[in-house]
């Protein structure tokens, strides 16, 4: 009896001894689980945090803590709930609360606010940790900063908007000759809907006379080069033609054009009235028998039709440019001219505006004789 009681005390050291290596282990494990978990935090590209069941942040690595600007210690307990952005924490604490009510898993995107006022926007996830029994022990998670990409989407709504609200017709186009996106102003103008612009390659929308030269700046652009200030013309739906000027450049390589097109229809029209209207006034002035002289405000002569030439002996190449006292009027009346010139400029008096007078002019060999000269402005 007494040999088999020393074995089973034997046999029961062992076992505790065994029980207690394990538990050694296990802690050794344990810590060194701990340690590899906070080496990877610290190393980690993303905010990490660690709470109890009630939702104590109990951890924060270093880059939870340069997202928020907050200190390792003054983030525990609920410290970290000052990190959030103001407008920011009843989304945030309701949605933690239903999170842990649910037992499912913490996803939303949200501010924080670092005590020197800039703002970092976070995506952050965070799931239940489980003990052995299946209670919830705590919570792990993460936050992910995605301040850059909030940024880009802010740009890109903004620059929508100013796509769409244009008065110039935005668009991009691709190498092959199609448009691939173009603003509300391409309708308005032309009268095609997007669809039927996208349809057809765009130079089928070009002014035949046009052509040649657009197809030559297209291929500019898709070499690398940049247009500016082209100018072409697009049909309308109902058969008639806009003039556009262009403006574009290439994104190698994404194989777009980037291009806007202003409208300048009317200011081509206007240009065409004007210079009709300069060339008809030009054949009268050639025509007239009068001579017709102008000068800028510095008395220099700008214009000098035919009967001037003869009536002055001055070719109009010779006389343009000259000081008009100088070519016409003899030496007497030179400084009344300069005088009453200077003062009609600043504003003043006007006294020979809109009258007839009669004086003595100067021919270019020097001989003077009688003419009736009328002074008239001319706006510009």
């Amino acid at each position: 009896v007494t040999l088999l009681l020393i074995v089973i005390a034997l046999v029961a050291a062992r076992r505790v001894d065994a029980i207690e290596a394990q538990r050694l282990r296990s802690q050794e494990l344990t810590k060194q689980a701990e340690e590899r978990f906070r080496m990877l935090s610290t190393q980690a590209p993303v905010g990490i945090f660690e709470t109890d069941a009630a939702g104590a942040c109990r951890f924060v690595n270093d880059r939870w803590q340069m997202l928020t600007g907050l200190s390792s210690e003054e983030a525990m307990d609920d410290g970290w709930l000052g990190a959030l952005h103001p407008d920011d924490r009843d989304l945030v604490a309701t949605a933690w609360s239903a999170a842990i009510a649910g037992d499912r898993e913490f996803d939303l995107a949200y501010r924080f606010r670092r005590p020197d006022g800039s703002v970092a926007w976070v995506e952050g996830i965070a799931r239940s940790v489980h003990g052995p029994s299946g209670d919830v022990t705590g919570y792990l998670g993460t936050c992910a900063d995605v301040t850059a990409r909030r940024q880009m989407e802010g740009d890109l709504r903004r620059g929508n908007r100013y796509f769409e609200l244009s008065r110039d017709l935005l668009c991009t186009a691709s190498f092959e000759g199609y448009f691939t996106q173009l603003n509300a102003g391409w309708t308005r103008v032309l009268g095609w809907s997007e669809e039927e612009l996208r349809a057809r390659p765009f130079v089928e929308f070009v002014h035949p006379d046009d052509v040649a030269a657009t197809v030559e700046k297209t291929a500019d652009i898709g070499t690398g080069g940049d247009v500016i200030d082209f100018v072409n013309r697009y049909q309308t739906k109902d058969g008639g033609w806009r003039w556009f000027e262009w403006n574009a450049v290439a994104d190698q390589a994404e194989e777009t054009i980037y291009a806007s097109a202003r409208d300048i229809t009317d200011r081509i029209f206007g240009e065409q009235a004007l210079e009709t209207s300069e060339r008809q006034t030009r054949q009268i002035l050639e025509t007239a028998n009068d001579a017709f002289v102008a000068m800028d405000a510095a008395g220099l002569v700008i214009d000098w039709n035919r009967q001037a030439e003869l009536i002055f002996g001055w070719p109009l190449a010779d006389a343009i440019g000259r000081e008009l006292a100088d070519t016409i009027l003899p030496e007497r009346y030179r400084e009344p001219h300069r005088v009453g010139l200077k003062r009609f400029v600043a504003g003043g008096e006007a006294r020979a505006i809109g009258k007839t007078l009669e004086l003595d002019a100067l021919h270019r060999d020097g001989r003077e004789f009688p003419i009736e000269l009328t002074i008239s402005p001319l706006e510009t």
